[in-house]
């Protein structure tokens, strides 16, 4: 009977280490696919931040064909002088209607500060696009962050407009395009 015993104790034995091998190789296996994930920068800083946005709008999302990367990449400079020559007048009309802002001010004084917001930044986005134009023809480096600083210019006056909806939806669209043309412009 006591050799019944040991042979069941060790069959017991055998069934318990065959089920911690097998955990053992589960939780080595668990481990690595967590070693090969990628995880998201940290955003510390406005480099962190241009990572992160890298992360998610190349590594994470489904990316342009080359075709169509190719034709972004070929007509972006164009598409940019025509906006600046149709953005240009109209913002000279703006500010030439600042003079206006005291009178604004009577209706109330967050719509004189949101017509005053909203020229500031058409001026300061309308100067980035300025100076992207060479580098977009170029393909440097500057050219697409000119672009990039204008879009996230673009970004916080919706917000500081309360156009939340439009802002979010523009900032996905855009950068999603800006990110995946990245590569395409060298120093």
């Amino acid at each position: 009977m006591s050799e019944n015993n040991s042979n069941h104790t060790s069959s017991e034995k055998n069934h318990d280490t065959h089920e911690h091998t097998e955990q053992m190789h589960k939780t080595t296996e668990h481990t690595s696919k967590k070693d090969h994930e990628e995880k998201a920068p940290e955003i510390k800083d406005f480099d962190g931040f241009t990572e992160f946005l890298n992360f998610y709008f190349v590594k994470k999302a489904p990316a342009l064909p080359d075709g169509i990367k190719d034709v972004i990449v070929s007509i972006s400079p164009w598409i940019a002088v025509v906006l600046l020559i149709f953005t240009l007048p109209a913002i000279l009309i703006l500010v030439g209607l600042s003079a206006l802002i005291p009178f604004v001010l009577v209706g109330g004084a967050t719509s004189g500060f949101g017509y005053f917001v909203g020229i500031i930044g058409a001026i300061l986005s309308l100067i980035l696009y300025i100076m992207a134009i060479p580098g977009l023809f170029s393909r440097s480096k500057n050219g697409w962050k000119f672009i990039y600083y204008s879009n996230l210019v673009s970004f916080v006056l919706s917000v500081a407009s309360l156009q939340i909806i439009s802002a979010i939806v523009g900032f996905i669209i855009g950068m999603y395009f800006l990110f995946q043309v990245r590569t395409y412009y060298k120093n």
